[in-house]
């Protein structure tokens, strides 16, 4: 199990999807060009400092689904989805407020993950020693372990936790 931090970052700037582009440009972007005093752009920046060379950086994208789930969803709820587009390693982070220089894993294959989910451009997971919510998520990410359905649905906590600093999702 690896004790480094992993970074799951947005695919999209304003109302456009860039994978295929930071894929083929070994790149990934924060965006918000030109608008560097919003709020949520110096809190993304934050983290996106906090990047380093060899860190696992995983192109995500994230919405909710309340059908054709690989369980059962008896109430038909709507279940946060994080779709993992692509798995990649920091090359450079040349720390101009903006991109990094990634060099994605070309054998990834894209899979989706339930209910613990982050809508926010850079999310920075930490790992644990222990079994949480944290560790099954990085151990599906980069050790393709499959995720524990059961773990989730069983938890008491099956909420939208929306503060100021999180967007982490579960129903």
């Amino acid at each position: 199990m690896t004790n480094n931090d992993v970074y799951f970052v947005g695919s999209m700037i304003g109302k456009d999807d860039f994978s295929d582009e930071f894929i083929d440009k070994g790149k990934w972007q924060l965006g918000w060009f030109g608008q560097e005093d919003n709020g949520q752009y110096q809190r993304m920046l934050t983290l996106l400092n906090e990047v380093k060379v060899g860190d696992a950086v995983i192109l995500k994208s994230t919405y909710t689904r309340s059908h054709d789930l690989p369980f059962e969803n008896h109430d038909d709820k709507s279940v946060s989805v994080m779709k993992l587009k692509k798995l990649g390693h920091v090359k450079q982070n040349p720390h101009d407020g903006h991109s990094l220089v990634i060099n994605w894993d070309s054998d990834f294959e894209p899979r989706e993950w339930y209910f613990y989910t982050n809508r926010q451009a850079i999310w920075k997971v930490s790992n644990s020693d222990k079994v949480d919510d944290a560790s099954q998520l990085i151990q599906f990410a980069l050790n393709n372990i499959n995720q524990d359905y059961d773990y989730f649905l069983n938890k008491s906590r099956l909420t939208f936790d929306d503060d100021k600093n999180s967007q982490t999702c579960y129903w």
